[in-house]
């Protein structure tokens, strides 16, 4: 018998996937995070490991849509850098 293994849905492409394939951007304090571990408290969204879906999420407004919020440009340009940074290390 297979674990269960907690699905989420990608705030760019909006395909659902497991949770471990995904990154989560938190909002703790009023402000975005990248939640590295997936254990800050607060409310999450989720973005696939792909610099496609990063790109989508900054640009097309995935972050602010997903936490009915809106975020000024550079906080979310730096999300966006961390996120791809991320991604190259993977």
């Amino acid at each position: 018998m297979e674990k269960y293994q907690p699905t989420r849905r990608c705030a760019a492409c909006r395909k659902t996937g497991p949770k471990n394939e995904l990154f989560r951007i938190v909002l703790a304090d009023e402000d975005l995070k990248v939640d590295i571990d997936q254990r800050t408290s607060g409310r999450g969204c989720y973005v696939c490991k792909s610099e496609e879906c990063i790109k989508i999420a900054a640009e097309k407004g995935g972050f602010s849509r997903s936490f009915k919020k809106g975020f000024p440009k550079a906080r979310v340009e730096e999300i966006r850098n961390e996120l791809l940074s991320l991604l190259n290390n993977y």
